[in-house]
């Protein structure tokens, strides 16, 4: 084991609602915020929200439920308490994100982690979150994450005693997580993870104990790339066209990127740049190589206890993106390989073995906790600067612009979010820009036509409209 936790960690319930106030005041920029992209899609405008029969549709219809049914079902009910006001969803965001930083807490306590509630505060509050919880769509990591958190903790106590409720509520945990959002289906390579971690091996029984969640997991598996592939085919564009050669490289860069962004997190933003991958050029195969090369220095040194820590912490974060890696094709690809929501659970991967290291170095509690404060300030500033950017449409997407001007996506968003608000000269600005940048974007061209249609120019629109359909074509 990497050594005992700290004094502190010795009293839980009195660390618990210090991470808990600490994570509502690092996100009280999101407390007042309204709805952003894709709320309408998930809640605002989804019919099964108002639909009497909204509750049957959600679970019977892939066309709504999409492969997080309990997600959708959670927003229907909220929606049936306080309708469409946004203060309460962001609420309730928040409160799950605390609520998994004090799971976190509790499972590094159970493995006996070094800085273990350091370890989950700081995850509670990193920046590369903040997307998450200020995000009222990413409730589906939050909710995901909170049964996927509870069914490790609950499998870790069966492996410790026996008791076979705790397996049996790991494996209904595991079932709501999965419902909840697709990408926890790396739940089953966790929870071996954590067997390796404790038993120095696998164990034939923990292969067999484990059948059962890889057979849910299958299924969700194949629901969800199913459910992506319709969205890709009904998009009709070709940039999910990639090789076996470009995906690999994609997921090398996207590992380095992750991980950069945990240990550095600056210049965050909710659309980072697309990279452009050729699979002939020899550099481009580096941030692989160096994965491969870093995992297998880890194994040669899993004999010693920081190796064995750094091994099982790389281990979990790779893990973890494995479903956004590049290797099977997500809609949001087309406008970027990498986005901060994809990483919530994986950074603990990160955080985790870094705060461990740290621990075990500053022998003296003082020095422990004096490190600790420190961190957890300078990432929540981070944070708390971060979540401002959720505020509302317009702030959302001037930052995509100010920090990625080439996103197509941004550009059209804004002038949108411009249209509503009457400020048509500002609008007709981004969508001209974006039509630079994608001269065929036929959202760009549709809300261009829609600017001429507002200020009384219908014979402009309709050639425009002629236009950009012959453009199309």
């Amino acid at each position: 084991m990497l050594g005992k936790a700290n004094g502190l960690a010795r009293r839980p319930w009195f660390l618990v609602p210090i991470l808990v106030l600490v994570t509502f005041l690092v996100y009280r920029p999101s407390w007042n915020a309204g709805f952003i992209w894709d709320d309408d899609d998930h809640l605002t405008a989804n019919p099964v929200m108002t639909s009497a029969g909204g509750l049957k549709m959600i679970w019977s219809s892939v066309t709504y439920a999409r492969y997080y049914p309990l997600t959708l079902t959670t927003f229907w009910l909220e929606s049936g308490i306080w309708a469409f006001e946004a203060m309460p969803y962001h609420l309730v965001n928040i409160a799950l994100q605390a609520i998994n930083g004090i799971l976190v807490f509790l499972i590094l306590r159970r493995l006996r982690v070094p800085g273990a509630w350091v370890a989950a505060c700081l995850w509670a509050v990193h920046p590369v979150n903040v997307e998450s919880a200020a995000w009222i769509t990413e409730l589906k990591n939050l909710q995901s994450g909170l049964f996927f958190f509870l069914s490790v903790l609950c499998f870790l106590r069966f492996d410790a005693g026996g008791e076979r409720r705790w397996y049996t509520l790991a494996l209904v945990c595991g079932v709501a997580a999965m419902l909840s959002k697709s990408s926890t289906a790396v739940l089953p390579l966790v929870l071996l993870l954590c067997m390796w971690w404790e038993h120095g091996a696998w164990r034939r029984r923990d292969l067999l104990r484990s059948v059962p969640f890889f057979l849910l997991a299958c299924g969700v598996s194949v629901l969800a790339i199913a459910e992506q592939h319709g969205q890709v085919a009904r998009a009709g564009t070709d940039e999910w066209k990639l090789g076996m050669a470009e995906r690999f490289i994609i997921a090398g860069k996207a590992i380095w990127f992750y991980a950069g962004k945990t240990l550095w997190p600056v210049d965050l933003m909710f659309v980072y740049p697309r990279w452009d991958v050729r699979a002939g050029s020899i550099t481009e195969w580096a941030p692989l190589a160096a994965v491969v090369a870093t995992g297998l220095v880890l194994w040669k040194l899993r004999g010693r206890s920081w190796g064995r820590g750094a091994l099982f912490g790389v281990g979990f974060f790779v893990v973890g993106l494995l479903p956004v890696l590049g290797f099977f094709d997500v809609y949001y690809f087309r406008y970027s390989y990498v986005a901060d929501h994809f990483q919530y659970l994986a950074s603990l991967g990160v955080i985790v073995p870094v705060v461990a290291a740290i621990a075990s170095v500053l022998r003296r509690p003082s020095g422990r906790l004096l490190t600790g404060v420190v961190a957890i300030a300078a990432l929540a500033a981070l944070s708390w600067r971060h979540g401002w950017v959720f505020r509302n449409e317009e702030a959302l997407w001037r930052d995509v612009v100010a920090r990625n001007p080439k996103c197509v996506l941004a550009h059209v968003n804004l002038a949108e979010e411009l249209v509503e608000q009457g400020r048509l000269t500002e609008a007709l600005d981004q969508c001209q820009e974006a039509l630079r940048l994608k001269p065929n974007e036929a959202s760009a061209h549709d809300t261009w036509v829609s600017i001429l249609v507002r200020t009384g120019q219908a014979r402009e629109a309709g050639e425009r409209d002629a236009r950009s359909g012959n453009q199309a074509r």
